[in-house]
């Protein structure tokens, strides 16, 4: 039983399942300092090679940044996608006859899950913490490693890269389970409506059977 209730909760609720997750993972990463991370890259990359390396940083760092936008991006699209689904409630709502009230309440469980979905989009395109290099960065560990060897300088960066991206990734995976969230809410609003215009469909259709067997008989 718990299972089932478990699973119908991932199902239906699953703006509350993101919530739960993100602050779960919140609360593992709250620990994690820009200082600790990088004193851990210093001593596990002393001994090596930095032209190794170099690549390597580059490219985890920018499919990092990448996989953000390519997040954000699907979240604002999101927005478009809900209004227009959200039209169409609206459209069924006016041809709905005043008198179908139960229509009228089935029509809320679509509307509820697209103002969730675009309560889970704003979430994932909202703007965080983040860690980015800046350009007084730079100015500064450019004078700092002025009369030291380039690979030091080098060095530096890949530390500095690999750092942002690990102190980045549990707001990316935040990012990620809302848009996620936002799209299972969107699914179930677009099938509750199908489901609901079927049923609609059929009810008027049985009216008029029945209307039509009266007027014989």
């Amino acid at each position: 039983m718990k299972k089932i209730s478990s699973s119908l909760i991932k199902l239906l609720l699953p703006y509350v399942v993101a919530w739960v997750t993100n602050r779960k993972i919140r609360e593992e990463n709250k620990e994690k300092n820009w200082e600790g991370l990088s004193n851990y890259w210093k001593q596990t990359l002393a001994a090596k090679e930095v032209s190794s390396l170099e690549k390597i940083a580059d490219d985890v760092y920018h499919s990092e940044i990448q996989r953000k936008e390519t997040i954000e991006s699907k979240a604002a699209s999101m927005f478009e996608a809900i209004a227009f689904a959200v039209s169409l409630v609206s459209i069924a709502i006016v041809f709905i006859e005043k008198t179908k009230t139960t229509a009228l309440i089935l029509l809320l469980f679509p509307l509820v899950n697209f103002i969730l979905a675009g309560i889970c989009s704003w979430h994932a395109t909202k703007i965080g913490e983040f860690f980015l290099p800046t350009l007084e960065g730079i100015k500064e560990d450019l004078e700092l490693f002025e009369k030291k060897p380039e690979s030091e300088t080098k060095m530096h960066w890949i530390i500095e890269k690999l750092v942002n991206t690990e102190m980045n990734c549990p707001f990316i995976l935040i990012k990620s389970n809302w848009l996620a969230a936002a799209y299972q809410h969107f699914s179930l609003g677009i099938l509750s409506i199908i489901i609901i215009f079927v049923i609609f469909i059929f009810e008027i259709n049985f009216v008029q059977v029945q209307n039509f067997f009266n007027n014989i008989f």
